[in-house]
């Protein structure tokens, strides 16, 4: 829901590594851990874009990273945090008081720029709320947290198959 953008050398040191290593080419999106004395660990390879994609604006210029042969690192141009601000407010701001507390949530609030608003097509700002209003139904109807709610269809914690 929060996207900050960071610069870390050894995670670019990485992926670098990684894709020359595996020939790779096309999208390819990482989550990384970073233990308190720097090493980090790869939580999560997809062989496709995540969320980070988020952090591109249309100034960058996205779409020449599928049109284009070169092999050059897209990074967006201008770093700015990036978040749903619904999501922020549904989710993040009790997550926020009970860690942070309240002015940093605030401040990380007006940090970032809502990727689902625009002044030019502002009608999925709306329906957001309905797909939130279907979550909470879910929510009652499963008798589970709105947290679980929202992500039944796409988490997997290892739990058997059926």
């Amino acid at each position: 829901m929060y996207f900050q953008p960071i610069n870390h050398r050894k995670i670019q040191t990485f992926v670098a590594h990684f894709v020359k290593r595996y020939q790779y080419t096309g999208q390819i999106g990482f989550d990384f851990l970073e233990e308190p004395h720097g090493d980090i660990f790869v939580l999560e390879c997809n062989p496709r874009a995540t969320s980070g994609v988020h952090l591109f604006s249309v100034e960058d210029n996205l779409t020449q990273a599928f049109i284009k042969t070169d092999k050059n690192v897209m990074i967006p141009k201008q770093p700015q945090a990036k978040m749903v601000a619904a999501g922020m407010l549904i989710f993040g701001f009790p997550y926020g008081i009970n860690c942070g507390g309240f002015r940093q949530f605030a401040q990380s609030y007006r940090a970032a720029f809502d990727v689902i608003f625009s002044k030019n097509d502002p009608a999925p700002s709306f329906y957001q709320f309905i797909s939130l209003l279907e979550t909470l139904f879910e929510s009652v109807k499963q008798r589970t947290s709105l947290w679980k709610a929202a992500t039944a269809d796409i988490e997997w914690n290892g739990e058997k198959l059926k």
